[in-house]
């Protein structure tokens, strides 16, 4: 049964962003939903992204991390393993949301999943490529056995979602750096999960950067993608 004003954890992997970390920020303080806890977990950056965080630490829903560098599944691990909340969003710091983002999921927290629409935007030139998961012809999808894949590749990613701790809490992201170690977390989850709720309006802007780590795909990495989704589906 969904609780009344659940409470949401956001967690925020933060590796040289300071371009884009207080835009990111910005969207999360400002939320229309209140009731937040804000896990900033700095993955051993090099650049000035602290001395951005640090103006935002005020906010006493913010709890700052600072770690070792161990790539994006790592942050995440740890900032999961920080969290307290009975819901986990998992926010890249150089994308951000609308102010009435968390509002619009939680309205859907008894769902496994509430998977919401985004647009890529170009982080220069600001173009939107592409709004996604906004045309489908259902709401809501019940999973089971004959319908598992395809419900697992309609957005195979961790960002964009809204997951209920109680289904991701035996998970884990991969600690190898690997650019697609997400899309492994998310198809771990989808057997796990009963149902998803798709909100069908775009309220999460995701940046296409040419620095980015989905741009770092390998061959190598392309060969443990594979062998890890045998691993979970076989």
């Amino acid at each position: 049964m969904k609780k009344s004003n659940p409470y949401v954890s956001i967690i925020i992997p933060v590796y040289n962003v300071e371009k884009y970390i207080g835009r990111c920020l910005d969207s999360v303080v400002n939320q229309t939903y209140k009731n937040l806890e804000i896990i900033v977990v700095d993955d051993g950056s090099l650049d000035n992204s602290y001395n951005v965080i640090k103006n935002y630490i005020n906010d006493k829903r913010i709890k700052y991390y600072c770690k070792e560098n161990g790539g994006l599944g790592s942050a995440r691990n740890y900032g999961f393993s920080k969290s307290t909340s009975d819901y986990i969003i998992f926010l890249d710091s150089d994308d951000y949301i609308e102010l009435n983002a968390v509002e619009s999921m939680v309205k859907y927290a008894d769902y496994d999943i509430v998977c919401v629409g985004f647009d890529r935007v170009d982080e220069i030139t600001k173009k939107v490529y592409s709004r996604e998961m906004i045309n489908m012809p259902f709401d809501e999808l019940v999973i089971d056995k004959n319908n598992l894949c395809e419900t697992a590749f309609l957005s195979p990613a961790a960002w964009g979602k809204m997951f209920k701790r109680e289904v991701i809490k035996n998970i884990n992201f991969s600690n190898d750096k690997r650019a697609i170690e997400d899309i492994l977390f998310y198809l771990e989850y989808i057997p796990k999960a009963k149902n998803i709720k798709y909100i069908k309006k775009v309220i999460w802007h995701y940046m296409v950067r040419s620095n980015s780590l989905i741009t770092s795909i390998s061959l190598d990495k392309c060969e443990l993608f594979y062998y890890d989704l045998l691993s979970i589906y076989f």
